[in-house]
């Protein structure tokens, strides 16, 4: 994700299956692009091949684990309880640490079998109070299931038109989000208001023409011009 919470795809790797030495080709690959990039965090599920492989090739990253997908095997383990899911979310997105307990507390004691199933998984891994680095909003993974879920098709296609989706795909992204950006540029700010702005006078200085009616709103008491 860039500053602008979009996702910004860095690197496409094509392999037969998610494996322990497919994902450490992979990630040695990015750190040939990125290095050791300070307070980087991965955010994955639960998968062992994914956490051994970040720590071997990145071991002074942060792998914090989805909360939707772990939100997802509470449900498969102990059912599907909507009580449960409100105070989860409440305990993954709590900014301070005392806020988190009172929380934990609560939830210990409604749902003790959940709290002790969560209790073998470190905060760290899936609470923003106690993580390590900075993971702003993005407790979850599911920008890059929103990419899993455009790629579904594209996925069908031989290997070098998929390498050119991907690069397309890419391409039109970046080209957009500039020509976005040009609007937020100080040039544009400025060239907005080189013409001078004046504002409204009060609503009793208002020259309103004696044609226009005056509507009123029935419910609100609120009047409208037309």
């Amino acid at each position: 994700m860039d500053g602008n919470n979009q996702v910004l795809p860095l690197a496409h790797g094509i392999c037969k299956k998610e494996s322990g030495l497919t994902w450490t080709w992979f990630l040695e690959k990015l750190y040939e692009c990125v290095g050791d990039c300070q307070e980087l965090t991965f955010v994955t599920d639960r998968v062992d091949a994914i956490r051994v492989s970040i720590e071997n090739v990145f071991p002074h990253a942060h792998h914090g684990l989805c909360a939707f997908h772990l939100l997802g095997n509470i449900v498969h383990r102990f059912g599907k309880n909507d009580k449960t899911k409100v105070l989860f979310w409440r305990l993954v997105k709590a900014y301070k640490r005392n806020v988190f307990e009172e929380l934990w507390y609560r939830f210990s004691s409604t749902r003790p079998q959940v709290a002790t199933y969560l209790s073998e998984i470190p905060h760290v891994k899936w609470t923003r109070a106690y993580s390590l680095s900075k993971r702003y909003d993005y407790m979850t993974s599911n920008s890059a299931e929103s990419m899993n879920a455009l790629y579904v098709d594209a996925r069908k296609m031989p290997i070098i038109p998929l390498l050119e989706f991907f690069r397309r795909l890419s391409q039109e992204w970046c080209n957009k989000h500039r020509i976005e950006g040009d609007a937020y540029k100080m040039e544009t700010y400025q060239s907005t208001y080189e013409e001078p702005v004046y504002p409204l006078p009060k609503p009793c200085d208002w020259e309103i023409p004696a044609e226009m009616m005056v509507v009123r709103t029935p419910d609100n008491g609120y009047t409208s011009s037309w």
